[in-house]
């Protein structure tokens, strides 16, 4: 396995806990969750749009 998608992955998982570990220290894990919650039902729709494209994509070959 390439050692760049690993360290990328690593560092990635450590990031998002530090944050999730600040946020519930804080008290503000309510308000990014509702944040997140609204972000990704904006954002949902576009992203199954393109996987179905993709997956439609590939069966045209």
């Amino acid at each position: 396995m390439n050692i760049k998608i690993i360290l990328i992955t690593i560092v990635s998982f450590i990031l998002v806990t530090s944050l999730f570990m600040y946020l519930m220290i804080t008290n503000n894990i309510e308000i990014f969750i509702t944040q997140f919650k609204w972000f990704m039902r904006a954002a949902s729709p576009f992203v199954m749009i393109y996987l179905i494209y993709i997956g439609s994509k590939n069966e045209w070959k």
